[in-house]
C-alpha cells in the first residue's frame, strides 16, 4: 500500500492500531516477558516503516460482564509503562461494553475505533 500511495506522488502516513495480548494474559505469560516481546515487535514495525511512526494500543478491560473486577486489567500497568517509555506509543482505555469477559462486543469495538481515531487525529 505504501508503494502504491507513493506512486501517486503522495506520502503515506502510517499509524498502527494495536490490540492484542489477552490470550497471553490468560495463558499466564509473564508480564515482563510480554512487555519485552511487545516492545521488540514495535521495534520491528518501526525498523520497516519508520522509527517515529505512532503506535496506538488498547488497554485491557477492567471489569467483567458482571461488573466484577477483571484480572486481565493487571497488564494495564505494563501497557502504561510501554506508553511512557516511548514518545511515539500511545495507550487508550479498553473500558467499554463486552460480549464476554475477554472480548469487546460490536458496540464496544465502535467505541474503541472512536478512541483510536481521536488519538490519531490528535497526533
Amino acid at each position: 500500500m505504501k508503494t502504491a500511495i507513493e506512486a501517486l506522488g503522495k506520502t503515506a502516513r502510517i499509524v498502527v492500531w494495536y490490540s492484542l495480548g489477552i490470550n497471553d494474559r490468560i495463558a499466564g505469560t509473564n508480564e515482563s516477558t510480554w512487555r519485552t516481546d511487545v516492545e521488540s515487535h514495535f521495534a520491528n514495525i518501526r525498523a520497516t516503516y519508520g522509527s517515529t511512526i505512532p503506535i496506538i494500543m488498547t488497554k485491557f478491560m477492567t471489569l467483567k460482564v458482571d461488573n466484577s473486577a477483571n484480572p486481565n486489567a493487571d497488564f494495564n500497568d505494563t501497557i502504561d509503562a510501554i506508553d511512557a517509555a516511548d514518545s511515539n506509543t500511545y495507550s487508550i482505555s479498553g473500558v467499554t461494553s463486552l460480549v464476554d469477559d475477554n472480548h469487546w462486543d460490536a458496540a464496544g469495538m465502535k467505541v474503541l475505533a472512536d478512541r483510536f481515531i481521536t488519538t490519531m487525529l490528535g497526533l
